[in-house]
């Protein structure tokens, strides 16, 4: 990309022709028209996604663009009640299959995506300045996707501003979280604790969050329970491979009654197709 610097191509290959991007552009205007490609098929691959090597050596996983489509179908066909006025908030690596499956899917459904990152997700986060506002503050998503370690953080941000205010403060949200967890068991919502004490925290996301699901490594319990009381949200997990482009099962939930159906049926037809 054009810029005040020149780039770095130390290293680099005699056969590797580094260009500014307007004249790839102006290539580009003055190919020929008929070199349009081929279109790809089902089977053909479209990525070849490595793993992280969290469970063994890294390696690169062949996944076609009939994977993909299944698994987005997968999401869809479960999504019924979503609609274009929901907006993605999307931080996580498109270099991780569930970040990849994801944003296909809100991009064939035609919700918006956001872009932020966990260093700038809220007003307290590392690599936002004192006074501004978070990518969350700004985007007010309903659905985010996220990993254990970014609800976490989220989790001991809100506890940090609540042991600030002191000790009465600190035993009552304590006391209050236990106490609509309880009332959310029998079936009940408390609209009223909602409105008084949890308000001010639903803003931390923006204040429109509806759903989050959490994949890529088990969610301890009481963060699970402290992010669905305090943000009001559906929150569920899913487990998944890069092998089955992250769809493999998930836990029920009033947003997925079908969805561990759904996604068993579209990872049993990806691994046929792998």
């Amino acid at each position: 990309m054009e810029g005040l610097g020149h780039p770095d191509v130390k290293g680099f290959p005699s056969s590797i022709k580094v260009l500014p991007f307007l004249e790839l552009e102006r290539l580009g205007h003055s190919a020929d028209p008929d070199l349009t490609g081929e279109v790809p098929g089902p089977d053909d691959l479209a990525i070849i996604m490595y793993t992280s090597g969290s469970t063994g050596v890294p390696k690169g996983v062949m996944i076609t663009h009939k994977n993909i489509i299944t698994t987005a179908n997968g999401f869809a066909t479960v999504s019924a009640g979503l609609m274009n006025t929901e907006l993605f908030m999307a931080f996580l690596p498109l270099a991780h299959v569930f970040e990849l499956a994801v944003e296909n899917f809100f991009l064939a459904m035609g919700i918006p995506i956001g872009y932020s990152s966990p260093q700038t997700m809220t007003d307290k986060s590392t690599a936002v300045k004192s006074g501004c506002q978070g990518d969350a503050s700004l985007l007010k998503p309903t659905i985010i996707m996220s990993v254990p370690l970014v609800l976490d953080r989220i989790r001991k941000s809100v506890l940090e501003i609540v042991e600030r205010k002191g000790d009465f403060a600190k035993a009552f949200f304590k006391f209050v979280i236990k106490y609509k967890l309880w009332w959310m068991s029998k079936g009940f919502r408390t609209p009223l604790l909602d409105r008084i004490v949890f308000k001010s925290v639903r803003q931390l996301i923006g204040g429109r969050l509806k759903f989050v699901a959490s994949g890529g490594a088990p969610l301890s319990p009481d963060t699970h329970d402290f992010i669905r009381v305090c943000l009001s949200v559906t929150t569920f997990q899913g487990y998944g491979l890069t092998e089955t482009t992250a769809g493999a099962t998930t836990m029920a939930c009033r947003l997925s009654l079908f969805l561990i159906i759904l996604i068993v049926r579209s990872s049993v037809q990806i691994m046929m197709h792998t």
